[in-house]
């Protein structure tokens, strides 16, 4: 294979036998920039685009695994307390279910909720835990 005229060849320079020397590119230019010729590995928008693709995978999949950790300490700080026989025996289940017949309950009571501060509180309190227990 006979070496293109420099001429021909991309302007950009390579590292070459190590980190210490670098030597001009040995494929043929394709495209010019701003009066500099490049091959299509070194042509600095797509190398750019490629930086930025690369950089937006990294990105989402970070993101991703940001979210998987901040759920996870949601879901230790939600259970703490709660025995692991229990967690796997579904109790969060049974105690938001259990939360809403109670909060049925205290609404369908005969008696107004005006005479009783503390059942108001209680309820409010139920309707409010409730309500973030089924956000998402």
């Amino acid at each position: 294979m006979a070496l293109l005229p420099a001429a021909e060849r991309c302007q950009k320079q390579v590292s070459s036998a190590g980190y210490w020397h670098s030597r001009q590119c040995y494929s043929r230019f394709s495209l010019t920039r701003e009066g500099v010729r490049y091959c299509k590995v070194h042509d600095p928008v797509r190398v750019q685009e490629k930086r930025d693709a690369q950089y937006a995978e990294y990105e989402a999949k970070w993101a991703k695994e940001r979210e998987g950790m901040r759920r996870r300490r949601a879901e230790s700080k939600a259970c703490e307390g709660i025995s692991t026989k229990a967690l796997e025996e579904g109790v969060v289940k049974e105690m938001v279910k259990a939360a809403k017949s109670a909060l049925s309950a205290i609404r369908r009571m005969e008696r107004t909720l005006e005479e009783d501060e503390h059942l108001i509180s209680v309820a409010m309190h139920l309707a409010t835990v409730l309500a973030k227990a089924e956000e998402e």
